[in-house]
């Protein structure tokens, strides 16, 4: 709603005193004395004070970003999120999340001698917003439809609906992203063709991952290990990589990703299919790379 405030016109008061001379002695004039003037106090209005929101307990469902342990640090925070009819939250408790982020960065921890991604904690838990959409799973599919032409549902269906289930967490007012945040969406749809999507380098805060998946592998070909590695390919995307075609050694011909045939185990490869994958191997396409370009051992997200 759009609030107006009225201007009214000033009335402008012009006083006239008439004086009347006479004609008499004039007697000796009395110096003038100016009024002391006397200053009007100005009352500060007394400010509305915003309650402080306080953060659930850990145990129980957090609509909102909890305080962080590290509030200084580029960090990245998990989001649990849920079309409207969705009612079961058992994945939010059962600790497959936590286990699913700590995995992925035990393995980037091995892959870089120590390092590893700093997680959004709250109390040293790791911090999850639940974030329960407004529309259903059919209204999410034909949002998507609508807004994003041509559906081609084997194709661009994982595409279309990580955009769409981004454009209803933009416009929820009461989950507004952060700066120094990236997010990591857990997103519980059936339909989801691939197991993750993130965009590269193009402004995206959100990297998405698809656990109902996990359950219709009849539809999909996702298996238990990839779980993980997942979650690391797609925060690679959401960092920027690849920051551009040239800067890889061996990029895929989608652009987006690496094929090295003597090296087919590569984190950053479409697909992820080794059940061992690897970060960068030869260190020439994204991690610690000896050439002007985005390295990913540059990101602060990234511990020292």
């Amino acid at each position: 709603m759009n609030l107006t405030i009225n201007k009214f016109p000033f009335l402008l008061l012009i006083l006239m005193a008439l004086a009347c001379q006479t004609i008499m002695p004039v007697p000796t004039a009395t110096p003038l004395v100016e009024p002391t003037q006397t200053n009007t106090p100005i009352t500060t209005p007394t400010p509305i004070l915003t309650p402080t929101e306080i953060p659930a307990p850990i145990g129980e469902l957090s609509y909102s970003d909890r305080p962080d342990n590290h509030p200084d640090k580029y960090q990245i925070h998990v989001l649990y999120v849920v079309p409207n009819g969705f009612n079961d939250t058992e994945r939010y408790f059962d600790g497959s999340i936590d286990e699913s982020m700590e995995l992925m960065n035990e393995w980037f921890a091995e892959q870089t001698s120590g390092r590893s991604f700093i997680l959004d904690t709250y109390q040293g838990n790791l911090d999850i917003t639940y974030i329960p959409l407004p529309v259903t799973e059919d209204e999410i599919l034909e949002y998507a439809k609508n807004e994003y032409g041509k559906y081609d549902l084997e194709v661009d269906g994982t595409r279309f609906l990580s955009e769409a289930m981004e454009d209803y967490i933009y416009q929820m007012k009461e989950f507004p992203l952060k700066p120094r945040k990236l997010y990591v969406a857990y997103f519980e749809i059936s339909q989801a063709y691939t197991c993750g999507w993130s965009q590269s380098g193009k402004g995206y805060l959100i990297a998405k991952v698809f656990p109902s998946a996990y359950s219709v592998r009849d539809k999909i070909d996702c298996i238990d290990y990839l779980w993980e590695n997942v979650i690391a390919h797609e925060i690679i995307h959401l960092l920027g990589f690849p920051s551009s075609y040239s800067c890889f050694s061996h990029p895929d011909d989608d652009g987006a990703h690496v094929f090295d045939p003597e090296t087919p185990d590569d984190i950053l490869r479409g697909g992820v299919y080794s059940e061992n994958p690897v970060l960068d191997p030869n260190h020439d396409d994204y991690y610690l790379i000896d050439k002007p370009c985005l390295d990913l051992a540059d990101t602060p997200y990234l511990s020292p």
